[in-house]
């Protein structure tokens, strides 16, 4: 594995925005969604064995004009480096083409304190929601998340609610974190399915594009990845109308309550597609076991990337980079965080 880049990390932005709600317990099938500005992508049944997924585009968010500017230079990972001004909107819409593969879950644990484990999976297309193909190649694709008015208690989550369809308990939106692609060994302990699903930034890097009106970026996402090129995360230029090139899982752990009708059933969150002018791996807490850290380094050592860890430098990774991001609330009052964080 590479030591941490000094090279200036720099995060492009897709001019639309995708939203995601994540649940279901086996793996199923999404029904077909669209990505058109800003997204609510939703998923109910979760922890039923049919879980089932829809999407509705929003009105009146506001992209940023032809001539915002930048967040100003701010350091970068390594104390020495700045972040990048120059910053690209890909051409108008913004969107990208999204074709829904599969939900799936588990539980870890009992209730309460347990988890249920919930990721879904889409292929990407390197084209506009109308699949329109884009003439430029993605770069390390993200799906950051970001907040609204609308969040709920500081979160990416914009609706959380139980089978009833009645809100969850306060404190249930916050409580529900970006993971690896989770699963479980043969021993019933905690791995991932493959590395290389969850990405983190500082905050720094976060506030380093300007964003459209109305949302604000959290330091964390999930990266979309080519299967078919192992040395990067590149998807092509102008791809064919049915050519999917990319992967992305959105992951999250959520947790169980002390009764199952207060569980969340239907989750519904935001993000926002970015390019990265950078390759880095992030090691999560799902990836801490022996097969998964050697997974991880592998994948890091195909892409030359340097590595960043939510467990610090004891996880396996001397020289990572440690990491805290912030999934709810602000930069100057964050409440909750994962990760390496100070106190």
């Amino acid at each position: 594995m590479s030591a941490p880049s000094m090279r200036p990390r720099r995060l492009a932005l897709f001019s639309g925005l995708l939203v995601l709600g994540c649940g279901g317990e086996p793996t199923t099938p999404i029904q077909p969604s669209a990505t058109a500005g800003v997204m609510e992508i939703t998923i109910t049944g979760i922890g039923t064995p049919r879980p089932a997924a829809s999407a509705r585009a929003l009105a009146g968010w506001g992209l940023p004009s032809a001539g915002a500017a930048s967040a100003p230079n701010a350091p970068q990972r390594s104390p020495q480096g700045t972040m990048a001004q120059a910053l690209t909107l890909l051409p108008s819409p913004g969107t990208v083409e999204l074709d829904p593969v599969s939900v799936a879950s588990f539980t870890l644990g009992g209730r309460p304190g347990g988890f249920r484990y919930v990721s879904a999976t889409f292929r990407v297309r390197n084209a506009a929601a109308d699949s329109t193909a884009y003439l430029t190649t993605r770069t390390n694709l993200t799906f950051l998340a970001v907040r609204s008015a609308s969040t709920l208690e500081g979160s990416a989550m914009v609706q959380v609610l139980k089978f009833d369809g009645t809100a969850v308990a306060a404190g249930v939106a916050d409580s529900i974190l970006p993971t690896g692609w989770a699963n479980l060994n043969g021993n019933a302990g905690l791995t991932t399915r493959a590395p290389d699903v969850l990405q983190g930034f500082t905050e720094a890097e976060a506030a380093s594009f300007t964003p459209p009106s109305g949302v604000s970026p959290f330091p964390y996402g999930f990266l979309v990845r080519n299967p078919n090129s192992t040395g990067d995360r590149s998807l092509g230029a102008n791809p064919g109308p049915a050519q999917f090139d990319g992967l992305v899982t959105f992951s999250f752990k959520v947790p169980l309550q002390g009764a199952a009708a207060d569980d969340p059933f239907t989750i519904t969150g935001l993000f926002l597609a970015v390019d990265d002018d950078q390759a880095w791996v992030l090691q999560s807490r799902e990836d801490t076991d022996a097969v998964s850290v050697s997974a991880l380094s592998a994948r890091g050592t195909a892409l030359s990337a340097s590595v960043a860890s939510l467990v610090g430098t004891g996880g396996g990774f001397p020289s990572a980079t440690p990491l805290c991001i912030r999934t709810a609330g602000t930069v100057a009052s964050p409440t909750v965080r994962e990760g390496v964080c100070p106190p």
